[in-house]
């Protein structure tokens, strides 16, 4: 009895077996389908500024829905000299910015496969999504399309431009009336509605903001949000 051609297709479905659990759980399948946008996207930077290249990525496996930018503010009393970049400048800043930094990194680290797989990775570090003045989600304006995006705070507002286009942005709350505004820094010490805000036990004489970018898809197959790696765009000083 010829025993070759079942000892093929026992070979063939052992291999196929095998590539399947790579894919499925070690997250390959989903990460190269939703690319991170690289750190080489971002074209120029300050401590009130940055801007940023974002791909088209419409033509990806997953239907793409756009961008989200992720915020956090820290109250602090160091008045920083300048861009903030540095493990010690973070610290000095603030302990929970330094601790929030050092979790993220292994998500935003391009060298690694471990995944974003619930926007609750950034709201259960009190981090929430930028919103525009009428309440709507940044991801509405910040297409799978891509295109050119510069966030600036200054001394009297906070705004976001898209292909030359500028908006307000505000901070998101489901409470209404709540003051939504980055600035000035008195209303921040005097907030307490609100979860994105880390706070100090003593009146702050400075605060800074801190954001993320990643993109959000649709896994048809499964109704799930697919995500890519987020992307750290930088440590803003509020003026």
């Amino acid at each position: 009895m010829n025993r070759k051609p079942l000892l093929r297709k026992c070979c063939l479905f052992t291999t196929f077996s095998l590539l399947t659990f790579l894919f499925t759980t070690c997250g390959l399948y989903e990460y190269y389908y939703l690319p991170q946008v690289s750190q080489g996207n971002i074209i120029g930077y300050s401590d009130t500024s940055v801007s940023v290249v974002l791909p088209n990525i419409a033509d990806e496996y997953y239907f793409a829905n756009g961008y989200i930018i992720f915020y956090r503010i820290y109250l602090s009393n160091y008045d920083a000299p300048g861009s903030i970049i540095t493990p010690d400048q973070r610290s000095s800043i603030s302990s929970s910015l330094a601790a929030d930094f050092t979790f993220f990194s292994p998500y935003t680290d391009p060298t690694n496969n471990i995944l974003v797989t619930s926007s609750r990775l950034f709201s259960d570090r009190g981090y929430y999504w930028l919103e525009l003045e009428s309440g709507a989600s940044v991801i509405n304006l910040l297409t799978s399309s891509g295109g050119s995006l510069s966030i600036q705070f200054t001394l009297d507002s906070s705004q976001l431009t898209i292909n030359g286009n500028y908006y307000p942005i505000y901070r998101y709350t489901f409470i209404p009336g709540q003051n939504r505004s980055f600035s000035p820094l008195i209303d921040l010490n005097t907030d307490d509605g609100l979860n994105d805000l880390a706070r100090l036990d003593t009146p702050s004489q400075f605060a800074y903001v801190s954001m993320y970018l990643i993109a959000e898809g649709d896994n048809i197959s499964n109704f799930t949000k697919v995500y890519s790696k987020p992307i750290h765009l930088n440590i803003f000083r509020l003026q």
